[in-house]
């Protein structure tokens, strides 16, 4: 908004200094309206459960049309950007609320025609810690952090798969460097230095997730990406891969084939079995000095809500 008030002060200006040169008028006017719509680019707005109809209507929007004999047809859609410049993102969810994303570089989404509701209930993008390709150890680091506490004010919290062993903070991270490198990690724990150095690298195959869900309704998982730098040992590049999905979406992710559609009736199945597994797993590691943390409260996806 800033630069729009600038670009409008700048016009004012430039016409008044035209002296009533129709030319030179219209030669500003047309500069003017190509660097407003340059900026009006910078933001991408999305919204779970938006339209077909409403992200076709994204300019250069890339859409792919599939049939699936499972699934039936499938719409896929997607944009990107170059890393030199990245844009915002800004997803609303849950009626008003948005989470929004800035250096982001691409987004995906998908519906299929089985589902009852016609629309696009799930996005991914893959967006920057900052602009900035490479970034310092440290840096990196307290600006990640800093993302997720920023989600937790909003209302957000920590959502362990059912199977998953209640570890939090230090002894989370311990687990994960360890023992279960696709442990969901704590966001409220800062990792120091020394463990965030020893984060999985290996770009878009790095397996550093944390994942937390809004009022058990929405959804959000984060893998962050490392590339640690060819040469110097005290930079790496960073890139978030996000998915957010609403609660329907998150339990037939769980499930495979024709249980994806009978979800009201597996997801609960599924949850009893996997809930048996965590405290067969939690014994085990109790015996090896592991702690469980009784406070944390599993999310709920309620059928009967859908």
């Amino acid at each position: 908004m800033k630069a729009l008030g600038f670009i409008y002060i700048t016009i004012i200006i430039l016409l008044t200094a035209c002296n009533g040169n129709e030319s030179t008028k219209k030669a500003v006017i047309k500069e003017i309206k190509k660097e407003t719509k340059m900026l009006k680019a910078e933001e991408v707005k999305l919204k779970l459960g938006m339209t077909f109809e409403e992200i076709e209507a994204i300019p250069k929007m890339q859409k792919k049309h599939t049939d699936a004999k499972q699934w039936g047809y499938l719409n896929i859609y997607k944009k990107q950007w170059s890393t030199k410049k990245p844009v915002k993102v800004i997803l609303t969810y849950d009626d008003n609320k948005t989470l929004e994303l800035p250096n982001t570089i691409k987004f995906y989404s998908s519906a299929n025609s089985n589902r009852v509701k016609k629309g696009l209930y799930e996005f991914e993008t893959q967006t920057g810690i900052t602009q900035a390709d490479l970034l310092p150890y440290e840096e990196a680091r307290v600006m990640f952090h800093s993302f997720l506490q920023r989600l937790l004010k909003e209302g957000w919290k920590r959502a362990l798969n059912y199977y998953n062993p209640r570890i939090s903070g230090r002894h989370a991270m311990h687990y994960k460097l360890t023992e279960d490198d696709m442990y969901y990690q704590d966001p409220e724990y800062e990792p120091t230095l020394e463990e965030w150095k020893k984060l999985e690298t290996g770009g878009m195959g790095s397996s550093n997730y944390w994942v937390l869900h809004y009022k058990n309704k929405i959804f959000l998982e984060i893998n962050l990406g490392v590339t640690a730098h060819k040469t110097d040992p005290n930079l790496a590049s960073y890139l978030m891969f996000i998915t957010i999905r609403d609660a329907e979406e998150e339990a037939m992710v769980h499930l495979v084939g024709d249980d994806k559609l009978k979800w009201k009736e597996k997801f609960p199945e599924m949850t009893t079995i996997q809930l048996n597994d965590r405290q067969k797993t939690e014994t085990k590691l109790k015996t090896k000095g592991y702690t469980m943390d009784e406070s944390y409260e599993d999310y709920v996806i309620d059928p009967k809500q859908w």
